[in-house]
């Protein structure tokens, strides 16, 4: 009976200082993660984000921010883990932050550029609604972050503060009431083409990164799909000329040739793809349409062929309608 009522002494005595240990704990992690400089917030929230961990990223990159309002890696990094969480216009907010504050900043318009690609294609989405009547700048608002971890975690329940825009000024309005209200005369007399926009940011980040391989590809995806087919092959040249086995750009430089009827050079590029066994339907098919024209009919049904095992080819023009069609 002794040993019984010192076992549950101990327990009982354990279960009321338990709480009180894990309480002196959170505060002393709290305050050592107060401690911490916006840089080592900003590391911290990079290690979160390799081990996929985004809502304790977010955390980390939104302390850094509030110990640093000018602190524009933080800016960045953040916008990345909103584009990853599928928030293109908090994201985009990000970006164009970094590139107020510094206009040379390659990555920032490549980025941005690519928020502006997911924005269009929400446009893009409401317009199918007759009813739908979405203005781009709408869809730049303030959002929590989606959970896109691997792991459970918390869900994030933290809005976007406000950015801080402060410069120096001597002006009687601050700058962010300047910025506010600019913001609001541009939604009430420009209609944003978020695809234009894009492109002027790839373009903008090539020009201040003359070797990025990455906005190089993805003006060249805008500008072929607008029917600029010799900027695409100049673009995707580039591509190719630093990083021979992407076979996604041999791959829309064939199309390129295919339309400028460079059928010979299209079956050259679309060839390399095949035979990296990254072939897609559009593959096969103007592959297959190039040898048509080259008088290989042959040839032609094998690829149209093999295009057909795999999907029915869409989006296509009006002269390739007519070579499926005569088939």
């Amino acid at each position: 009976t002794k040993t019984l009522w010192l076992v549950l002494s101990i327990v009982l005595i354990l279960a009321l200082i338990f709480p009180i240990v894990q309480t002196v704990i959170f505060i002393s992690s709290q305050d050592a993660n107060a401690a911490l400089t916006p840089q080592e917030h900003l590391d911290a929230g990079l290690k979160y984000m390799e081990v996929d961990e985004y809502n304790l990223a977010l955390g980390e990159f939104t302390q850094a921010i509030d110990s640093d309002p000018d602190f524009l890696d933080a800016y960045f990094e953040r916008g990345i883990l909103y584009q990853l969480a599928g928030e293109a216009g908090i994201a985009n907010a990000h970006f164009t932050l970094v590139i107020r504050r510094d206009p040379d900043n390659a990555e920032a318009y490549y980025h941005r550029g690519q928020t502006y690609l997911a924005l269009g294609d929400l446009l893009g989405q409401a317009s199918q609604n007759a009813d739908a009547a979405v203005q781009f700048d709408s869809l730049i608002e303030p959002g929590p972050l989606l959970n896109i971890s691997a792991k459970e975690v918390q869900p994030a329940v933290m809005q976007i503060e406000d950015i801080n825009l402060d410069v120096e000024n001597n002006d009687t309005n601050s700058p962010a009431e300047k910025e506010l209200s600019q913001i609001e005369l541009d939604r009430e007399t420009q209609v944003v083409n978020p695809f234009q926009r894009a492109l002027e940011d790839f373009t903008q980040a090539i020009e201040h990164k003359p070797d990025y391989t990455d906005a190089y590809f993805m003006r060249a995806y805008l500008v072929l799909n607008a029917g600029n087919f010799n900027q695409a092959i100049d673009d995707l040249t580039q591509v190719i000329a630093v990083t021979p086995e992407n076979t996604a750009a041999y791959g829309l430089r064939g199309q390129a040739y295919y339309q400028l009827d460079r059928y010979t050079a299209a079956v050259d590029d679309l060839s390399k793809v095949i035979e990296q066994g990254d072939a897609s339907v559009d593959v096969y098919f103007y592959r297959g349409s190039s040898y048509f024209f080259l008088g290989e009919d042959a040839l032609a049904v094998q690829d149209w062929t093999a295009a057909l095992a795999i999907d029915m080819p869409q989006f296509l023009y009006p002269s390739e309608m007519r070579v499926w069609s005569g088939w």
